[in-house]
């Protein structure tokens, strides 16, 4: 059986690389250079970013959910998937930062170590 294919449970979440955490969670709104693959979902490559928020105020984010006023459809909490927990939350943040690394790494990258 793939790893992929096993449902992502808490204690697992270390097991689970940061992209595989991405792309069975927020590849399908958020597109898989992060760019957003859907009407209202924000396009994390274009500069100001929400991305660069801490992690904390990312991850309070997305512990929550988020409603954009220019958007029919809300990320629902933890991305829809309730088995995510802290450290898998912020390795699918830190893997989106990775993603748009490409057009502004130094920003980006260095900026949340």
């Amino acid at each position: 059986m793939l790893l992929s294919s096993l449902p992502l449970l808490p204690h697992l979440a270390m097991a689970i690389s940061s992209e595989e955490i991405y792309q069975q969670n927020c590849m399908v709104c958020h597109g898989s250079d992060g760019s957003g693959a859907m009407p209202g979902v924000p396009d994390f490559s274009q500069q100001p970013s929400a991305l660069q928020q801490t992690d904390s105020q990312l991850l309070d984010l997305l512990k929550k959910g988020v409603q954009r006023p220019d958007s029919s459809m809300a990320m629902p909490p933890n991305g829809g998937n309730p088995q995510l927990d802290d450290e898998a939350l912020l390795n699918a943040i830190r893997y989106m930062r990775q993603l748009i690394s490409d057009v502004d790494d130094e920003t980006t990258i260095q900026k949340y170590e």
